[in-house]
């Protein structure tokens, strides 16, 4: 039961690309290491890791969804009314940010 546990697991590491993986998490922490050097420098802040703290909270929702976005199967997208309600969601967010 254990190996074949150990198996599956190890058989979706495989499906990972490693240096696309390792590129996002190096720019990632750079990032963090860029708003931790200029967020200590901000006296409006309570405290000086107050924009290091909202950053890592988002960052960990952003690898939550880049986990579960590299779950789902990408022939999905060859449907159409999938492709019309992301396009629709990109609009929407498009016209909410102006």
């Amino acid at each position: 039961m254990m190996e074949r546990r150990t198996h599956s697991l190890l058989s979706r590491l495989d499906q990972f690309d490693g240096w696309l993986m390792l590129s996002v998490l190096g720019l990632c922490v750079a990032g963090i290491v860029m708003v931790f050097n200029a967020g200590a420098f901000r006296s409006e802040a309570d405290s000086d890791l107050y924009y290091l703290s909202k950053h890592l909270m988002r960052f960990g929702l952003g690898m939550i969804a880049m986990i579960l976005m590299a779950r789902i199967d990408y022939s999905l997208l060859r449907r159409n009314w999938l492709n019309w309600s992301l396009m629709g969601l990109a609009l929407g967010l498009l016209l909410l940010t102006v």
